[in-house]
């Protein structure tokens, strides 16, 4: 009896920290010639496509790059969309920069996959758009910076 209760309770331990291990915080990382960026998510472990937080920390760099944002940070506010389903994950952020008076707007969007539930790495890309705000009614936006690149995000 004593063996079947001790089975009992390290099954349910197991299962719950799969389920936290399904649902916990992933971060996301990327340093190349024209973006640095660092992401933090994490989702319900009632309900691992449940996000509860999201942010951030971004620098864009090189030439074209707009000099306020070479560092700036990523809130939850900046995401347009997000999916997660095991093993899928994507962001969409949209954002006009900097916030007191905008005259940039960054669009990323972040694509990654693992090959099964229990990888603990997701890899993918990410691809950046950021305009420079014209004022024009014609045309309000110029696209200086375009760029795709590989990224990575790990499970913790």
């Amino acid at each position: 009896m004593l063996k079947l209760v001790a089975s009992l309770a390290l099954a349910v331990l197991i299962a719950d920290g799969q389920a936290a291990y399904a649902a916990g915080r992933i971060y996301c990382a990327t340093s190349d010639a024209v973006l640095n960026m660092s992401l933090e998510s994490g989702f319900s472990k009632k309900d691992a496509k449940k996000l509860v937080h999201f942010r951030g920390i971004a620098a864009v760099k090189g030439p074209g790059a707009p000099p306020e944002l070479g560092r700036f940070e990523i809130n939850s506010d900046m995401l347009q969309q997000y999916w997660m389903d095991g093993k899928e994950m994507r962001f969409q952020i949209r954002a006009f920069l900097p916030a007191k008076k905008p005259n940039a707007q960054i669009e990323l969007s972040v694509l990654t996959r693992r090959g099964s539930d229990q990888e603990q790495s997701f890899k993918g890309s990410y691809a950046l758009q950021v305009a420079r705000l014209t004022g024009d009614t014609k045309a309000p936006r110029e696209t200086i910076v375009s760029h795709e690149a590989p990224i990575f995000c790990t499970i913790k």
